[in-house]
């Protein structure tokens, strides 16, 4: 029974996974001449754990609870820093083919980062970009 509900959460997962996400950012194809590369490096989360306490009744007299003490209740996660993944964009001379449209900054895959990076700058570049702008 357990081997049937795998291949079926399995086969689920494939199938959402090649109709892509309703939430993905539009990609834009954009072509023009490379003129820089940026890559903001990833951020790891950084958190503590934090000891809980309740409050519970010590001493009850005629029904009513006249004393109270803390008890341990377990510990809680608490988030300092949260993580980010990492940030690779590309910045594009005469986005395609308009003159006026310099020094635009595109985020990228790592692939299409990797591809600018081996590119002298002035040279052309053709890509899909995640979306404008470099934040």
């Amino acid at each position: 029974m357990k081997v049937s509900k795998v291949a079926i959460v399995g086969a689920l997962v494939l199938g959402v996974a090649a109709c892509g996400s309703p939430n993905a950012p539009d990609q834009t194809k954009v072509s023009g001449n490379r003129d820089d590369v940026r890559k903001v490096a990833a951020v790891k989360e950084q958190s503590h754990r934090v000891k809980q306490t309740k409050r519970v009744c010590s001493r009850k007299v005629a029904g009513k609870c006249k004393a109270y003490k803390d008890v341990a209740n377990g510990t809680r996660k608490v988030v300092d820093r949260k993580a980010k993944p990492a940030l690779y964009c590309v910045e594009v001379d005469n986005v395609n083919g308009s003159a006026q449209n310099d020094d635009a900054w595109y985020a990228t895959t790592s692939t299409t980062y990797l591809k600018a990076l081996a590119l002298e700058e002035g040279d052309a570049i053709k890509f899909k970009a995640l979306h404008t702008g470099c934040w």
